[in-house]
């Protein structure tokens, strides 16, 4: 399975607010927050924040769907995910302040696709090509909604095996960087995984916070828990616009370890690295 590496981009300066919103969700299903350097456990990177953004960098994608339109609502602003599949792919999904899922777009719906695995049907291309104009009022001070319908509209690979090689690879490097700029989002090629490494580093400077949640002990309390509130996203989503739908974004990992999740102000002291 191909992993994505995810940013869920809060639009506020506010990152006491977002560690509020992410302690009411997983505490309020028994998860506790526990010292940075204990195994296992539901993890966050909280980076400071950086232009109109906080962000959150899940571990893994077991909270990606879930947790977005919970921290939407609860704080009353647009979220914007944005997820790099390796260096070939990409997808975001952007709720709104009411937690309803405005737009989702996925750059090659089949990259994730298992072998075997059926290609992505109509509906679910339907469902992840985008619309820049819905995206028009995240957009940031160099941002162009036609520059923005360009660039989706260039990365869109309908059908992986139509992708003809002569056209080159399928890639995600300039893409990313060119989407980060027009949105006036951090850099999107940094992960999880690349930003723990700057996190370990004390004369970087850099104030990431890594959060770390204890999972229940009883033997599958952790799915159960993973399910409770995926529903309760779901439920948060009010009615989306024509095409966006409600359902998961193509490609993006179903998996039963790492996302995290963040407390109160002390709570970031007490799980900070």
């Amino acid at each position: 399975m191909v992993e994505a590496a995810v940013g869920i981009h809060v639009r506020t300066r506010d990152r006491v607010a977002v560690l509020d919103a992410l302690r009411t969700a997983l505490e309020g299903e028994g998860l506790r927050l526990v010292p940075s350097d204990a195994e296992g456990g539901l993890r966050f990177l909280l980076a400071p924040p950086r232009g109109r953004w906080t962000t959150l960098y899940p571990e893994g994608s077991a909270l990606v769907e879930a947790l977005p339109p919970l921290l939407g609502r609860a704080l009353g602003t647009d979220v914007l995910t944005v997820g790099r599949l390796e260096e070939a792919a990409f997808f975001y999904e952007y709720h709104g302040p009411d937690g309803a899922l405005r737009d989702r777009y996925h750059s090659c719906p089949d990259y994730a696709k298992e072998v075997g695995e059926d290609d992505a049907n109509e509906e679910e291309l339907q469902r992840t090509r985008g619309d820049a104009r819905l995206l028009e009022p995240l957009l940031g001070e160099e941002g162009d909604v036609e520059k923005l319908a360009a660039l989706l509209a260039r990365c869109r690979i309908e059908r992986l095996r139509d992708h003809d090689p002569a056209h080159g690879p399928a890639d995600n490097v300039g893409p990313l960087t060119e989407f980060a700029r027009l949105l006036d989002l951090p850099d999107l090629l940094e992960g999880y995984d690349e930003l723990c490494a700057i996190a370990s580093d004390e004369e970087d400077g850099t104030d990431l916070r890594l959060l770390v949640y204890a999972e229940p002990e009883t033997p599958g309390a952790l799915e159960r828990l993973l399910q409770r509130l995926r529903r309760r996203g779901a439920a948060t989503q009010a009615t989306s616009p024509p095409g966006s739908g409600a359902e998961s974004a193509g490609g993006v990992p179903e998996s039963g370890e790492g996302a995290s999740g963040g407390g109160s102000a002390s709570s970031e002291a007490e799980g900070s690295s």
